[in-house]
């Protein structure tokens, strides 16, 4: 039994010593310079800051619940740059066949609208209410969302400047004119949503991290 002990320990030797010595020759090997200066941190360099995100005072609690034609106020924009939007939805209409195709040529490359979707257009009307919203900002992520509360689709636009005139509202990913750099300025717009079920209800984009804003 001790002479079996001893044995593994000798194996154990054998396999661990080859181990030491390549790493012996490889200490001895010269590190280039350029290696060196490589592996220092650049003591100017600094990560850029995470993204911090508040409610300002008078925002809608996330997970609040509304009736069309009620108001919630949501926050947009990081500490330090952020701004109130108020929004109200005022109603979901389905669309018609024609909307449906108009869209269609609006997607982008890959998507489609299925062919037992229906369209929803989400129409609301959103507050400018600081006057301070930044110059690219065009408007809430508003959702519609079907009976048991799942989401409809929400197509994705071209990136583009568009302005698509459907049925009974104008989908536009332009900031509104009517807006304008006025506190209190208004304006109407609509989402477009798709299901094969009804869109009974429309969410908006809260904060980072909290619940959406509901509307039924």
């Amino acid at each position: 039994m001790i002479a079996k002990r001893y044995a593994t320990f000798l194996l154990f030797a054998v396999v661990a010593l080859p181990s030491g010595c390549a790493g012996a020759a490889e200490d001895d090997q010269a590190v280039p310079a350029w290696a060196s200066e490589a592996a220092k941190p650049d003591p100017e360099y600094s990560p850029p800051p995470t993204p911090t995100y508040k409610a300002l005072p008078g925002t809608t609690p996330g997970g609040t619940r509304l009736r069309f034609g009620e108001k919630a106020v949501i926050t947009v924009g990081q500490v330090g740059d952020a701004s109130r939007v108020g929004v109200i939805v005022t109603g979901i209409e389905r669309g018609t066949p024609e909307d449906k195709d108009n869209m269609e040529g609006h997607l982008m490359p890959g998507e489609q609208i299925a062919e037992e979707d229906d369209l929803y257009l989400i129409k609301a009307i959103v507050i400018n209410e600081d006057g301070a919203l930044d110059a690219d900002y065009s408007g809430p992520s508003l959702s519609g969302v079907i009976q048991d509360g799942i989401p409809g689709h929400i197509y994705i636009t071209s990136m583009e400047p568009l302005t698509t005139h459907l049925s009974s509202c104008t989908v536009t990913n332009r900031k509104p004119e009517e807006w304008g750099g006025s506190k209190g300025a208004r304006a109407e717009v609509c989402a477009v949503a798709t299901s094969p079920r009804t869109v009974t209800g429309a969410k908006v984009e809260s904060l980072p991290g909290e619940d959406d804003v509901y509307w039924r």
